[in-house]
């Protein structure tokens, strides 16, 4: 999924051009009061690869990890093609609740929405090929107490159809996840009523322009991981891991045990290999999705792999000397094989330390980087980022392991001079890190986006505190191999913004505020057009806001 959201103080107030909270908002409070600023959220989001303050895509091997009627007929697409819809979250009002879900026709000339939900939406998910979005509705239920009834459209039409009924009554709502080929829906059912807390697998599968009916499974521990488009693993109450295979969704087969023990799963983003993680007693195990074979990681310390498996890190800390030593490994199969070591100088300062994609590696070391490109076979050959930058503030590795962006400042005696920040793009490869490519400079980033392609950039600033709040610089950059990087300067009035590209990286959204017009627009972008310019679909300046109300986040 590919996602920006909006976030709340924890009192859920806002101001309408300010930036988001840093701290998560749900839907269970209220969603805005004019006169309280917020700070800006500068965390990014994994799925849309590379944003500044995420973990770029590591995997933690220790577990660190209302539509009222029904629309036009449904219409199969055929084979998945560019993404048409973008889903928009907005509130009315501070005063209650309410939070909307609208979905954009990307293909219409007007780029219109459609309202699917105007209860209270929370956590909405499109399907992998872009035909379903299933989403959570909070309410408040007088017996109950808070809870969520999950749902599903069909999108595959030229209007969305009426919204189906997956779960009611569910006490959270993070429970279900997608096939690959969203054939089917994998939830972890609770019951509100229930004291016990014990929740079941329960399964859904597609029939034509409708969902079937639940199929209950089995009692489950944690959430279910689909390995691939038919088969999933789990683990039961005992902790063991569970393997289901089915033919036919109505008729899954009996759950086979895998021999090993997990609290979690995760699964490498080719499908391949699963890691699997205990908590008491922690350990970690390797295992074939398709075989079943397994090979336990007898590691002394913890291990972090990328998303693809194609490459893992350890690492270990002296608090007395401030070090902290990084060893490499290749995976082949179900093996790791260690390649190279660094040992690296922590930063005085607050920045995420380490970012993996593919077999891309880079690491932060003191006020430089290093990258590592890991092999299959041979040696790893640490290197440090090449070039006469200053201190390296923030940096961001692109979801494909192909570029490096970061920027660096002066700093005297602790303190950042912002007005000295460079932006910088660096290509990677097997040979190393080449020498960085200035991008711009004179603004400090609090957004640093890539497309899930790597072959964009999106880089904004934050002047919503600055004294004299004058609009951010926007910067959009295409990369490409044996290219100079290419800027397109977005001339738009907004002091920050947060930014999400389309799975498929041709289109391009983003909401913000302005000081100066005191408004939150929302913005898409067709990126297959040259010459477009940045639509505005929505824009709120006023609270409580004529519906749809305020954007406050935005899925493709």
């Amino acid at each position: 999924m590919l996602v920006a959201l909006g976030a709340f103080a924890c009192d859920g107030r806002y101001v309408i051009g300010s930036a988001p909270d840093g701290v998560a908002g749900t839907s269970s409070g209220g969603q805005g009061d004019a006169g309280q600023p917020g700070a800006q959220n500068n965390s990014g989001e994994s799925g849309n690869g590379g944003s500044i303050g995420a973990d770029g895509g590591a995997v933690g091997a220790s577990g660190r990890e209302s539509l009222g009627g029904a629309g036009e007929p449904f219409v199969d697409p055929g084979p998945p093609g560019r993404v048409r819809w973008l889903a928009v979250e907005t509130f009315p009002s501070s005063a209650s609740t309410q939070t909307l879900l609208n979905l954009v026709d990307l293909r219409q000339p007007t780029w219109s929405g459609v309202t699917v939900e105007s209860t209270s939406v929370i956590a909405p998910l499109p399907s992998p090929d872009g035909r379903w979005i299933l989403y959570a509705s909070y309410r408040k239920s007088e017996s109950l107490g808070d809870v969520y009834d999950y749902y599903v459209v069909n999108t595959a039409g030229k209007t969305p159809g009426a919204r189906q009924l997956f779960l009611a009554d569910q006490t959270s709502w993070s429970l279900c996840s997608w096939s690959p080929d969203a054939s089917r829906v994998a939830c972890s059912k609770t019951r509100a009523d229930v004291d016990s807390g014990a929740t079941h697998l329960v399964l859904f599968g597609a029939a034509g322009s409708t969902w079937g009916a639940e199929v209950d499974v089995a009692p489950i521990a944690g959430s279910p991981v689909f390995l691939d488009p038919s088969a999933l693993a789990y683990s039961n109450l005992q902790g063991e891991l569970m393997r289901l295979d089915w033919g036919s969704i109505d008729a899954p087969a009996e759950p086979t045990a895998l021999g090993v023990t997990a609290d979690q799963v995760a699964v490498s983003s080719h499908g391949e290999r699963a890691m699997a993680h205990r908590n008491e007693p922690e350990s970690d195990t390797l295992f074939d999705v398709h075989t079943g074979a397994s090979e336990s990681i007898d590691l002394p310390v913890p291990v972090v792999l990328s998303h693809s498996f194609g490459a893992a890190l350890s690492s270990v800390s002296d608090a007395d000397t401030g070090k902290r030593t990084y060893t490499y490994y290749a995976v082949n199969g179900l093996h790791l094989s260690p390649v190279g070591q660094r040992e690296v100088t922590m930063p005085a300062f607050a920045i995420v330390p380490l970012q993996m994609a593919e077999r891309s590696v880079v690491v932060a070391d003191d006020d430089r980087l290093v990258f590592t490109y890991v092999p299959e076979t041979g040696e790893a050959a640490p290197q440090t980022v090449p070039g006469d930058y200053a201190v390296v503030q923030k940096f961001a590795l692109d979801p494909t392991g192909r570029y490096l962006y970061f920027s660096s400042a002066e700093r005297a005696a602790g303190v950042v001079d912002k007005s000295t920040t460079q932006h910088w793009v660096s290509r990677l490869g097997p040979a190393g890190a080449e020498p960085p490519h200035l991008l711009t400079e004179g603004f400090a980033a609090a957004t640093a986006v890539f497309s899930p392609d790597g072959q964009r950039l999106l880089l904004a600033g934050d002047s919503y505190n600055d004294v004299d709040p004058q609009p951010t610089p926007i910067h959009l950059y295409t990369l490409s191999e044996g290219e100079t990087p290419r800027d397109r300067l977005l001339p738009l009035p907004l002091n920050w913004l947060s930014a999400v590209f389309s799975r498929d990286s041709s289109y391009l959204a983003f909401y913000g505020g302005s000081r100066l017009q005191n408004n939150r627009p929302l913005y898409a972008l067709d990126l297959l057009l040259p010459d477009a310019t940045p639509q505005l679909l929505y824009s709120c300046g006023s609270n409580p806001a004529p519906l749809p109300g305020c954007p406050n986040g935005i899925v493709f």
